[in-house]
């Protein structure tokens, strides 16, 4: 396996894979986004930004379900003990 986004990524912890695997959908916790990163036959590794948040503490998972994305921003327990998914369009 050959690293896309090596040394990037600010704390990447969730990741899913498109159904035509073009692309990669990688949760960035500590930039608040969620990165795109194309997989083209080169591997080159180019990636844009699919969505920034504003608020919270940032992205931890995603789930893909019914053409939507499901996503996880965690907090802090301290600052909010009511956990949050925000749903994006594909």
């Amino acid at each position: 396996m050959r690293a896309l986004v090596y040394r990037e990524l600010a704390f990447p912890c969730g990741v899913i894979i498109s159904s035509d695997e073009k692309f990669l959908l990688v949760c960035e916790l500590g930039e608040n986004r969620i990165i795109k990163v194309v997989l083209d036959e080169n591997m080159s590794g180019n990636y844009s930004v699919f969505h920034q948040f504003s608020g919270r503490v940032g992205p931890s998972s995603i789930h893909h379900f019914n053409g939507f994305y499901f996503v996880s921003l965690f907090e802090f327990s301290e600052l909010d003990n009511v956990g949050v998914v925000a749903v994006l369009n594909e």
